[in-house]
């Protein structure tokens, strides 16, 4: 269990989208714990956000990034 994944959004083999859809099927299906997964990509169009946080992510953060931003990504992880 991992309280954030902190998630490559662009990857070989499966990106980080479909990667993100297959952990909240697992965690739907009771397989896994919830995670808090945070979009990490250099992509920072406002489609990119919307396609990360529809795909699952909670959070979303563009490359390169302020202390502030990933804070507020961070903010709703389980402690």
């Amino acid at each position: 269990a991992y309280d954030v994944v902190m998630m490559d959004c662009v990857m070989q083999g499966m990106d980080g989208y479909e990667t993100t859809r297959r952990i909240r099927s697992l965690e739907h299906e009771g397989k896994v714990p919830r995670s808090h997964i945070v979009a990490l990509t250099a992509s920072a169009l406002p489609e990119d956000r919307e396609r990360a946080l529809a795909s699952g992510m909670d959070a979303y953060v563009s490359k390169p990034y302020l202390l502030e931003d990933l804070q507020n990504a961070l903010a709703g992880a389980r402690r």
